[in-house]
C-alpha cells in the first residue's frame, strides 16, 4: 500500500549529507552558498559540482556548467525547488526573490527494496493520454528527458482491419434507453430548474451554480481583506523575505529606550489581532465553500466507495494472477533460465580461469627470458618477450598488476639488443685474436652456434649496423696483431743493450735478414688473421641466407657464381614455414657490406705492412739492396699481396703502391749502375778479341729459348762449347754461329738479361724497365759508334790507330746484340698490356739503328781500303819493272786486311766486303790510269799494266772473297774509257755514270 509522507519531514538542504559535522541551514540560500563553498570547484569559468558520493555529482557532467546553470542544477537536483517568478511580489518588495511551492506530499513505499513494474499507480500510456493535458505542463517530458519527448500524432493502425458502424447495432439496441434517459437528466441539469438525487453528476452543477449566485458578492469582499502574500501559491514562512512580509522585524526588535517599549508591544498586539482575523475570514470562506459542495463531496465518497470495491477485488485478481505468473515461471522458466544462468557463469568461470593461467605464464616471463640470456638463446628471449607484449596488449589489456610489465620487457628488449651486440663483438674478437696452435691450424670457427643465436637476434630486431662494430674491432686487431708481431721480432733481436730504443729505430737497426724474417712473420700473422675473416665473412653469409629464407649449399658463398649456380637458386626459399627475419634486398646488402668489409681488411693489413717498408725506406736502407735482395723482398711482397687477393677475391693497390714506389727506386738505381758500369767498361775497351766463359756461352745459349726467370736458367751449352772443363772459349757461340766479340759485349748481353729478369721481378714497371732498356741499348749503339767509327778509343785507351778488326769486332759486337733484340721484344711483348703494344716499335727501331750501323762500319773497312788505294797508286808509274811497287803493296794491304778480317766475320761478310774493295781498286786504278792516259791500245803501256794486273789476280785469286777478281777487272778499261768520256762531254759522262 501507498503511504503518505509527513510534511513536517526533514527537508534536504536543511542538512548536508557529505560533511562530517552536521550543519543545520534555516533557508534552501544558506544551503546553496555552502555546496558552492565546500562542494564546488571552478575551473576555468566553467563549475563542476562534487556533491555526492566520492566527491562526484550524479547528475552533473563533470566537464562543468556555467554560474546560471549551475544555480538551477542545485535548485533542481539538490534543494528540490523551483525557480518561478511572481507578478504579485511588487506589493512586498521591489526585489525579485524565490519562494518555495506549497507541495503535495511525496509517495513513498514502506519497502523501497521490493519495487517493481506493479508497484506503480500510473504508467506512461496514461500520462501521455491524460484528457487534461493542456491543464498540466507541456513541458513535463522536454524538460527531464530531453526536446525529442513531444507530442505527437498516433499514426493509424494498419493492422486491424476497419470496422463498420453496423457492426455496433446490436450493443447500441441494448444501450439505447440508457443513453435516453442519460441525455435527459443532462439535459435538465444544465437548465438548473431541478434538482439530482445524491450521486447524480447534475447535483454538483446545480449546488454549485446556486452557491456562487449567492455568496459571490459577500466572499469577493471578505477575501479581498486577506493581503495577495497569503494567497501566494508558493507561500513558505521559510522563505526570509515571505516571513519579514508577514511579520515585520521592526515589531519584535527590542529597543534600548524606555520610551518607546510600549509602541513594538502595541504593534505586535496588533498585529496578532490582524493576523487572527485574516484567520477567521478564511476558515468562514472554507467553511462557506465546503458548505456548497457538501453534496459533492458525498458523492465523492459514496463513489470512492464503490471505487475501493472495484480497487479491492481488481487487488484480488492481481494478486491470482501473480501467483499463477510466479508459478508458471518457476515451472516453465525459472529452470531453463537458471541452466542459462549457469552455463553463462561457467563460461566466465572458465574465461577468468584462462586468464589466470595467462596471467600465471607472463608471471614467469621474466625468469624464463634470464634463463635463455644465460643459454645465449637471444631469438628465443626475444620470442618470448614480443609475444609477451602481444599478449599484454590484446588479451590481458587494462590488468592493473602487469601496468608496469610492458615497459618492463621493453626495457629488457633494450638491454638485449646491447647484449648481442656487445656479444657479436666479443665473439668476433676472441676468433680474431686466437693464440694457441689449435686455434691457428683450425679453419673453421670456435662455437659458430653461438655467432648463429647472435645472428638472429640481431636480425630479428632489424640491427643491421652490427658489421659496423665488428669493422672496428677487426681493424684493431690487425694494427695489434702487426705492432704485437713486430715488437715481438724487435725484442728478440736486442741483445745487450742497456736503453732500449723505440721500436722504428730498433727496427731500422735491423739486418737485412732480420728485417727480412720480420716481415716474413708480420705477413703469416697478418693472413692467419685475414684468413679467420673470411671464414667469419662465410658463416655470417650462411646465416643471412638462412634469414632471407634461403637454402645454403656445401659451398662457399664466394664460390657460389664460379660453379654456375644463379642466385636465383641459392636464394629460394626453404620451406614455407621458415621465419624469414630479412628481406632479399637486405641480405644481399649486408652480404655485400661483409664482402667489402673483408677486402677493407686485406686493404689494412696491406696498409700496415706498408709503413713497414716505408719505415725502412725512408732511412735509405732498400736503396743499399743488391738485385738480388730486392728480388727475394719483391717476390715476398707479392707472395702476399696475392695471398690477400686470394682471400677477398679483390685485387689491392695499397701495398703494390708502396712496392712500386720502391721499385721505381731500384730500378732507376739498377739502370744507373749498369749504365755507369757499361760507360767505364766502354771507355776502358781496347777492342780486342776477348774468352767467353762457360757462363756467359750458357746464358747465351739458354736465349736460344727466351729469357728465362731468375733462378731457372737451364744449366747447359750448345755446340763445340759443350766440353766437361771450364775453360772459356775464344768465340761466342749464338745459334751455332761463331762471334768473335770484345768484353763489353758480353757484359752488356748479361745487363740486358738482367733487364729482362728485372721485369718478371717488378711485373708493375715493365714498361720502366723497357724504356730502361731502350736507353742501354741506344747507349751502347752510340758509344761504340763514338769509340770506333770516331776514333774516340784513341785518346781514352791509346790505341794508336782504328784498324780494320776493330771496325770487324764492333760490327760482330753489334750483330751479336741484333740476333737477341727480337729475343728480349718477344720478352717484353709477353708482360706487356696489349694496349701498350705500340712501345714495342722502339725495338724495330733501335734493330734498324743497329743494322744501320754495321753497315757504316763496313763501309769504314772498304772506305779505309779506297784511301789506301789512292794512296798507293798517286806514286804509281808505268814502267817497268813488273810488277811494280804499287801493285806489289796493294796486293800486301788486300792480303793483310784479308787476314784480320777473315778471323772475326764470317765467310759471307768477307765476301761483301771484298766486293766493294774490288769496286774501289777498280775505281781507283781506272782514276789514275785515265789521268796517265793509258789505253788499251796494244802498246807497251798497256803490256805493262796488264802484266800488273795479272800479278794482282794471280795473288788474290786464292783469297776468300777474291776469287772472281778477273771478271770483276774485266771492264777496267770500258771504266777508264767513259771516264775519258765524260771529262770530254759532262751531260754524256753523266748520263754513262747514270747507267752504270
Amino acid at each position: 500500500m501507498l503511504r503518505l509522507v509527513d510534511p513536517n519531514e526533514a527537508k534536504p538542504w536543511q542538512s548536508c549529507a557529505i560533511c562530517s559535522d552536521k550543519i543545520f541551514f534555516r533557508t534552501p540560500r544558506e544551503f546553496s552558498s555552502h555546496l558552492r563553498q565546500l562542494h564546488c570547484t571552478k575551473e576555468g569559468g566553467s563549475f563542476v559540482c562534487h556533491y555526492g558520493k566520492n566527491g562526484v555529482c550524479p547528475s552533473l557532467p563533470v566537464e562543468g556548467v556555467s554560474d546560471k546553470d549551475y544555480e538551477d542544477h542545485v535548485r533542481k537536483n539538490h534543494t528540490k525547488l523551483e525557480e518561478v517568478k511572481s507578478e504579485s511580489r511588487a506589493s512586498v518588495t521591489n526585489d525579485e526573490s524565490l519562494y518555495p511551492r506549497p507541495r503535495l506530499p511525496p509517495i513513498s513505499f514502506p519497502n523501497a527494496s521490493s519495487f517493481t513494474v506493479y508497484s506503480s499507480t500510473q504508467n506512461l500510456p496514461a500520462i501521455l493520454n491524460d484528457p487534461r493535458l493542456l491543464k498540466r505542463q507541456t513541458d513535463f517530458f522536454t524538460k527531464t528527458w530531453g526536446e525529442d519527448f513531444i507530442s505527437q500524432d498516433v499514426p493509424p493502425l494498419t493492422l486491424l482491419p476497419n470496422i463498420p458502424k453496423a457492426s455496433f447495432d446490436d450493443y447500441l439496441k441494448k444501450t439505447e434507453f440508457r443513453i435516453k434517459v442519460h441525455q435527459k437528466l443532462k439535459k435538465n441539469s444544465v437548465g438548473g430548474g431541478t434538482t439530482a438525487t445524491p450521486g447524480d453528476t447534475g447535483f454538483t452543477a446545480a449546488a454549485v451554480a446556486a452557491a456562487k449566485r449567492q455568496s459571490v458578492d459577500k466572499a469577493a469582499s471578505d477575501i479581498s481583506l486577506i493581503p495577495k502574500v497569503f494567497l501566494m501559491p508558493n507561500f513558505a514562512l521559510e522563505d526570509p523575505e515571505i516571513f519579514n512580509s508577514v511579520l515585520p522585524w521592526s515589531m519584535v526588535t527590542q529597543e534600548p529606550a524606555e520610551s518607546t517599549r510600549a509602541v513594538p508591544r502595541n504593534s505586535a498586539k496588533l498585529l496578532q489581532e490582524k493576523l487572527s482575523h485574516y484567520l477567521d475570514i478564511t476558515e468562514v470562506n472554507l467553511a462557506h465553500q465546503i458548505s456548497l459542495r457538501s453534496e459533492d463531496f458525498f458523492s465523492a465518497m459514496a463513489s470512492q466507495d464503490q471505487l475501493q470495491d472495484h480497487v479491492g477485488e481488481t487487488v484480488s485478481e492481481i494478486k491470482h494472477l501473480r501467483m499463477k505468473v510466479q508459478k508458471v515461471q518457476e515451472v516453465l522458466c525459472s529452470g531453463f533460465l537458471n541452466v542459462l544462468r549457469l552455463s553463462s557463469l561457467r563460461s566466465k568461470y572458465l574465461s577468468v580461469f584462462e586468464k589466470l593461467k595467462m596471467m600465471a605464464t607472463v608471471h614467469q616471463t621474466q625468469p624464463t627470458i634470464q634463463l635463455l640470456l644465460s643459454t645465449s638463446d637471444f631469438v628465443g628471449a626475444l620470442d618470448l618477450i614480443s609475444t609477451t607484449q602481444e599478449v599484454l596488449q590484446q588479451e590481458l589489456a587494462g590488468i592493473q598488476s602487469f601496468r608496469h610489465l610492458g615497459s618492463q620487457l621493453a626495457e629488457l628488449e633494450r638491454v638485449i639488443e646491447r647484449m648481442m651486440e656487445a656479444d657479436f663483438v666479443e665473439f668476433a674478437t676472441a676468433n680474431l685474436t686466437r693464440t694457441s696452435e689449435d686455434d691457428m691450424e683450425s679453419e673453421g670457427l670456435v662455437d659458430e652456434d653461438r655467432l648463429v643465436s647472435v645472428l638472429f637476434g640481431l636480425l630479428r630486431k632489424h640491427k643491421l649496423h652490427f658489421l659496423h662494430l665488428y669493422r672496428d674491432e677487426a681493424y684493431a686487431t690487425i694494427k695489434s696483431t702487426v705492432r704485437q708481431t713486430v715488437q715481438d721480432i724487435v725484442t728478440d733481436s736486442k741483445e745487450n743493450e742497456e736503453e732500449s730504443p723505440s721500436i722504428t729505430d730498433t727496427m731500422r737497426g735491423l739486418d737485412f735478414l732480420q728485417w727480412m724474417n720480420m716481415l716474413k712473420e708480420v705477413f703469416n700473422a697478418s693472413l692467419c688473421v685475414l684468413r679467420r675473416m673470411k671464414v667469419l665473412h662465410q658463416s655470417i653469409v650462411r646465416v643471412l641466407m638462412i634469414a632471407a629464407g634461403g637454402v645454403t649449399t656445401h659451398f662457399d658463398p664466394d664460390d657460389l657464381e664460379s660453379f654456375g649456380i644463379p642466385e636465383s637458386d641459392f636464394l629460394q626459399p626453404v620451406c614455407s614455414g621458415v621465419d624469414i627475419l630479412i628481406s632479399t634486398t637486405d641480405c644481399k646488402k649486408l652480404t655485400q657490406e661483409s664482402k667489402e668489409l673483408l677486402c677493407a681488411g686485406c686493404e689494412m693489413a696491406q696498409l700496415r705492412c706498408a709503413k713497414l717498408i716505408n719505415v725502412r725506406g725512408k732511412a735509405g736502407y732498400l736503396d743499399s739492396l743488391s738485385s738480388a735482395e730486392f728480388v727475394r723482398l719483391t717476390r715476398m711482397v707479392e707472395d702476399f699481396v696475392m695471398d690477400c687477393e686470394k682471400i677477398c677475391g679483390r685485387q689491392s693497390h695499397s701495398l703494390r703502391a708502396t712496392l712500386l714506389s720502391q721499385a721505381k727506386k731500384f730500378v732507376e738505381r739498377f739502370h744507373e749502375e749498369r749504365k755507369n758500369k757499361l760507360s767505364l767498361i766502354l771507355d776502358n775497351e781496347r777492342w780486342k778479341q776477348a774468352d767467353v766463359p762457360t757462363e756467359l756461352q750458357s746464358l747465351v745459349d739458354s736465349l736460344v729459348d727466351g729469357v728465362y726467370p731468375r733462378g731457372k736458367e737451364p744449366n747447359f751449352s750448345i755446340g763445340p762449347t759443350a766440353t766437361n772443363d771450364s775453360k772459356p772459349s775464344p768465340v761466342l757461340f749464338v745459334n751455332g754461329e761463331k762471334f768473335a766479340v770484345v768484353g763489353t759485349v758480353l757484359l752488356l748481353v748479361n745487363m740486358l738479361v738482367d733487364y729482362c729478369q728485372c721485369v718478371d721481378d717488378t711485373p708493375m714497371l715493365v714498361t720502366d724497365i723497357m724504356n730502361k732498356l731502350f736507353e742501354t741499348l741506344k747507349m751502347f749503339n752510340s758509344r761504340t759508334c763514338q769509340l770506333v767509327l770516331g776514333a774516340g778509343a784513341l785518346q781514352l785507351v791509346g790505341l794508336k790507330t782504328i784498324t780494320a778488326k776493330h771496325l770487324a769486332l764492333a760490327a760482330r759486337c753489334l750483330e751479336v746484340v741484333t740476333i737477341h733484340i727480337p729475343v728480349f721484344k718477344a720478352h717484353f711483348e709477353e708482360r706487356l698490356p696489349p694496349k701498350q703494344y705500340v712501345l714495342l716499335s722502339q725495338f724495330d727501331q733501335i734493330l734498324k739503328d743497329y743494322n744501320n750501323h754495321r753497315q757504316e762500319l763496313f763501309s769504314k773497312i772498304v772506305n779505309l781500303m779506297e784511301e789506301l788505294f789512292k794512296n798507293i797508286f798517286s806514286k804509281w808509274e808505268v814502267k817497268a819493272p813488273m810488277p811494280s811497287q804499287a801493285m806489289r803493296g796493294a796486293v800486301k794491304q788486300i792480303t793483310k786486311l784479308h787476314e784480320s778480317v777473315s778471323l772475326v766475320l764470317p765467310e759471307a761478310q768477307v765476301e761483301a766486303i771484298f766486293r766493294d774493295i774490288k769496286r774501289a781498286f777498280k775505281e781507283s786504278l781506272a782514276h789514275k790510269l785515265d789521268k796517265l792516259g793509258v789505253t788499251n791500245d796494244g802498246g807497251p803501256q798497256h803490256g805493262l799494266v796488264t802484266s800488273d794486273l795479272a800479278f794482282f789476280k794471280e795473288s788474290l785469286k786464292n783469297l776468300n772473297g777474291m776469287g772472281d777478281v778477273n771478271r770483276s777487272l774485266e771492264d777496267l778499261w770500258r771504266t777508264v774509257n767513259e771516264l775519258r768520256a765524260s771529262r770530254a762531254s759532262p751531260a754524256t759522262g753523266r748520263k754513262i755514270v747514270s747507267q752504270r
